[in-house]
């Protein structure tokens, strides 16, 4: 399987777990360092199982020019577009 179709069926995979949970959260991380561009990652985050269980799953990371609050819920709302669109933050290029 190449790496984009084992990208996608793990995505579709942690999109079907995530949604049979009630609890779920959307985890965004910037780490700064001295250039104008902040590596920001995804991690969705969610409770499981008749016994809670916490599980966390990669979903990627993106560069940012800008961490305000609305630069990131910008970032976000754009992320996960498919791989044909022309928007600037689509979750990773392959």
């Amino acid at each position: 399987m190449n790496d984009r179709a084992t990208w996608i069926k793990n995505r579709v995979k942690v999109l079907k777990e995530v949604s049979k949970w009630a609890y779920y959260s959307i985890i965004l991380d910037c780490t700064a360092d001295l250039s104008y561009v902040e590596p920001i990652t995804f991690v969705i985050r969610c409770i499981t199982g008749e016994e809670p269980c916490t599980k966390e799953h990669f979903w990627g990371s993106i560069s940012i020019e800008h961490s305000t609050g609305d630069a990131l819920t910008d970032t976000f709302s754009r992320t996960g577009r498919d791989e044909n669109s022309t928007e600037k933050y689509a979750l990773p290029k392959l």
